[in-house]
């Protein structure tokens, strides 16, 4: 049976320091090396500030790991809710509400005319499935244009779920199949006395997933619908003040990681999602990471987006829509609802912007 998805407020909160074991080992992970897409939507055009949106969609239904299995993505995976933590404004970077979404673009259209859909926030992008855009540069933070000041994303299933090996977090990103950045992930062990309150949460193993080790498949293909290449044009749109802009236009293609959740805790564990921190987010004098993404001794406030062993500037792709499902081992669970991909045009049209505002939630500092 499908339970309804909470439709908790914007809401700020005062930070409690928690600590969580890190590990300096590799994750032992699965690359994703091939996978199948649902059907191409390509609704009316639309133009905002002088960039052209085709608004069009192409989901990912499930993806390959290089073990040979596959895995559900979206309707047969298990929903989260999606928090931001932002620092303050750091040097050089945007402001800290600001959104940079990248967005694919056809072969022979200007830098101006993109793929996607008017981006409304970062959880909204982030929480799609449409490999036509994502986010850029997700965890940099200083002396570059393009910065977020993103410290952490929470991915937060709150009825919980249980980690066993026939479930997993796929991570994706826009780059070169060989320079991928570096980021760390942990599980959410436990959550407050509220079923979305962040302020007691503990985490389990801070894991390492180093740049350049992940994501060697190209996934972007000549053989999907419309067809990718093996270095497809996209472009960096920058929010500054509300207002979208072109910051940058590049070629490149795509790739993922799969982790499964008994690589974060012990298999049988039961866990409220997952969060994503960047690669160089530190351990105190004890061994322990802490929950207060604004204490700069633990998330450094000079992460550049790149230029560095493991550069803060990944870029993400809008499949994160939860923890997927083995679909060879695991029957078909729907803990809660997924919309069908859509264009955000249209969801607006038919469930309204409240719902789109309530689902997806940032928390500023």
């Amino acid at each position: 049976m499908l339970k309804k998805v909470k439709n908790p407020l914007i809401f700020a909160i005062a930070v409690t320091t928690v600590s969580v074991n890190v590990q300096s080992a590799q994750a032992a992970t699965f690359d994703v090396t091939s996978i199948t897409v649902g059907n191409f939507q390509d609704l009316p055009d639309s133009t905002v500030n002088g960039i052209t949106y085709l608004n069009q969609q192409l989901p990912i239904q499930t993806v390959t790991g290089s073990n040979g299995q596959d895995w559900r993505v979206g309707t047969g995976g298990f929903a989260t809710d999606l928090f931001i933590r932002r620092t303050g404004v750091a040097s050089g970077s945007n402001d800290p509400g600001a959104s940079i979404v990248w967005s694919e673009r056809q072969t022979g259209d200007p830098a101006t005319t993109v793929r996607g859909s008017l981006p409304i926030s970062t959880e909204i992008t982030l929480q799609g499935n449409n490999i036509f855009e994502g986010t850029d540069n997700t965890f940099s933070n200083f002396a570059n244009t393009n910065a977020t000041d993103i410290e952490r994303l929470d991915f937060v299933v709150s009825e919980g779920i249980e980690a066993i090996l026939d479930r997993a977090v796929i991570v994706a990103e826009r780059g070169s199949n060989t320079i991928h950045d570096g980021f760390q992930i942990a599980p959410i062990t436990s959550l407050g006395n509220g079923v979305n309150d962040p302020l007691s949460w503990s985490f389990g193993s801070l894991l390492s997933i180093n740049g350049g080790t992940w994501g060697t498949t190209n996934l972007r293909t000549a053989s999907q619908t419309p067809p990718g290449a093996g270095s497809n044009p996209y472009t960096v749109l920058n929010d500054a003040s509300g207002s979208f802009t072109n910051t940058a236009s590049l070629n490149q293609n795509f790739g993922a990681v799969l982790i499964t959740l008994d690589e974060l805790v012990p298999q049988g564990s039961t866990i409220f999602g997952y969060s994503l921190f960047g690669f160089d987010t530190l351990a105190d004098g004890n061994g322990n990471a802490v929950a207060d993404w604004n204490n700069s001794t633990f998330y450094p406030t000079d992460t550049r987006s790149s230029g560095q062993d493991n550069a803060g500037g990944i870029d993400l792709v809008a499949l994160n829509v939860g923890i997927t499902r083995n679909n060879d081992l695991e029957p078909e669970i729907l803990e809660r609802e997924i919309p069908e991909p859509t264009s955000i045009l249209s969801l607006i049209g038919i469930t309204g912007l409240g719902f789109l505002l309530g689902r997806k939630k940032e928390i500023g500092s």
